[in-house]
C-alpha cells in the first residue's frame, strides 16, 4: 500500500467538504511544487556560479604562477647582464683583483649571487705512463729487440685510456716521452 492509497483510504465520498479540501491540499502541493522547483533553478544557478568562479580562480593561481615564474627568470637574466657589464668594466679598468674581493664579500650576502670571474690556467703535470706492446716473434729477446730497434724510428702508435694516436718520443700532445723496454 503507498501512501496515495493511504490518503485515499481517509477520503469521505459523503462528506460536502471533501472535494474544496482536497482542491485547497491540490493547490498547496502545486504551490510546494513550484517552490521546491524555483529552489532547485536557484541551486542550480548558484551551483554554476561557484564553478565558474572556481574557474576564474584557477585561472588566477595559473597565471600569478607563470608571472612569478617569469619574474624569476627576468631576475636572474638581470643578475646575469649585471655581472657580464660589471665583469667588463673590471677587466678594461683592469680592476679584476678589486673586482673579485669586492663580489666575493657581495656574494656572501645575496641571495642570488653575481657571476665571478674565472678564466684559465695552464698546469704543468710530469705523468708516468708504462704500456704493453704485443710483438710477434720467435722469443723475448728477439720481440725486445724488435721493440728497441722500433724505438729508433722515434714514434708510436698508442691506444689507452689516457691518450691515443701517434706520439714521438720528442713530445706528445706537448709532453716529452721517454720509451723504453721494461
Amino acid at each position: 500500500m503507498t501512501v496515495i492509497d493511504d490518503q485515499l483510504e481517509l477520503i469521505d465520498a459523503d462528506d460536502p467538504t471533501t472535494i474544496p479540501r482536497i482542491k485547497r491540499e491540490l493547490v498547496e502541493l502545486r504551490l510546494d511544487v513550484a517552490r521546491l522547483n524555483t529552489e532547485v533553478g536557484d541551486t542550480q544557478t548558484r551551483l554554476r556560479e561557484q564553478q565558474t568562479r572556481a574557474e576564474v580562480a584557477e585561472r588566477s593561481l595559473q597565471i600569478v604562477q607563470e608571472n612569478r615564474q617569469l619574474s624569476r627568470e627576468n631576475h636572474q637574466a638581470d643578475i646575469d647582464l649585471i655581472s657580464q657589464v660589471l665583469m667588463e668594466e673590471a677587466e678594461n679598468r683592469d680592476w679584476c683583483d678589486e673586482y673579485d674581493r669586492v663580489i666575493d664579500r657581495l656574494n656572501d650576502r645575496l641571495n642570488r649571487p653575481l657571476q665571478v670571474r674565472t678564466r684559465e690556467f695552464v698546469i704543468d703535470v710530469r705523468v708516468s705512463y708504462e704500456t704493453s706492446f704485443t710483438v710477434t716473434a720467435r722469443s723475448q729477446e728477439e720481440a725486445e729487440e724488435i721493440l728497441t730497434e722500433a724505438e729508433t724510428d722515434n714514434s708510436w702508435r698508442v691506444n689507452s685510456p689516457f691518450m691515443s694516436g701517434d706520439i714521438s718520443q720528442e713530445g706528445a700532445y706537448g709532453h716529452s716521452v721517454e720509451v723504453a723496454v721494461v
